[in-house]
């Protein structure tokens, strides 16, 4: 970035700092010296990057095909000029502490876990190899466009819960059964998604996946005493061997049998809180 013009470094700050993507934070962050500046207007191209003409010129940073679609330029991101690259990023990630084991614990709750991303095949499958996912169920390359229909393609059975963090996420998110995003700082997600965590990493997912399966079983367990209290209550009546006082007393019994039982199973080892 050193041999960047001022106009140059004060273009790449306003793009990079105005973008919430990973990428673009880092990047950021590498030029804390820099200044925001009035009068300029960002847009966010979904799926390629951010782009801005300023004092008669376009600048992007983002995917290489998009932001030099002419050149051949190294790096996972790149910043241009009117099509002319003038610097390029490669970036590296790194897993959050525990994703591995969070990822085998909803595999053994039976939950069958997929990768679908924007990012290249060879780079989705490193990650599918460190979290332990079968190659398989990597699927990366996919445009906004494509994630949305990969989900409506696999999704027969309207089972799919789909988690988001980014502005290439918003399509999925609205094709998917049920969505969620640890993204509350970007308002476009919450508002596309059925629900959002602030805690970071998989835990809170597998925490809601539990207590959802726990409120199943209460469920049916109400059911089948509703059922089997009217089943008897049905046929003692009908032989005749129920007086008035007593189905007085069996009515409210057993409306608070059934308060008691739910509330005693949902106070069960409080998921949530482990």
């Amino acid at each position: 970035m050193e041999a960047l013009n001022e106009a140059a470094r004060a273009a790449l700050y306003d793009l990079s700092a105005r973008s919430t993507h990973p990428k673009s934070e880092a990047i950021a962050a590498l030029m804390s010296e820099g200044t925001l500046r009035d009068g300029v207007t960002v847009h966010e191209e979904t799926g390629c990057g951010m782009q801005a003409l300023i004092d008669g010129t376009l600048y992007r940073l983002g995917r290489a095909d998009w932001a030099a679609p002419e050149h051949e330029a190294p790096g996972d991101v790149v910043f241009a000029a009117n099509g002319q690259p003038l610097a390029s990023f490669t970036t590296h990630e790194s897993l959050r502490p525990g994703a591995a084991d969070e990822i085998r614990a909803l595999e053994a709750m039976g939950y069958e876990v997929w990768i679908l991303s924007g990012d290249h095949q060879d780079k989705v499958n490193k990650l599918a190899r460190e979290l332990d996912i079968p190659i398989g169920r990597a699927v990366g390359q996919r445009t906004p466009e494509g994630k949305a229909d990969w989900l409506r393609e696999h999704d027969a059975e309207r089972d799919t819960l789909f988690i988001g963090d980014g502005i290439n996420d918003t399509l999925a998110a609205s094709a998917a059964m049920i969505s969620g995003t640890p993204s509350i700082d970007r308002p476009f997600m919450p508002a596309r998604c059925d629900f959002y965590f602030i805690t970071a990493g998989l835990r809170p997912i597998r925490l809601m996946l539990q207590d959802a399966s726990r409120l199943q079983r209460v469920v049916w367990a109400d059911l089948t005493l509703a059922l089997t209290y009217n089943l008897v209550a049905v046929a003692l009546a009908y032989a005749g061997l129920v007086e008035p006082w007593l189905a007085a007393i069996l009515m409210p019994l057993s409306s608070l049998s059934t308060i008691a039982l739910t509330t005693a199973s949902l106070r069960e080892g409080r998921s949530w809180r482990s």
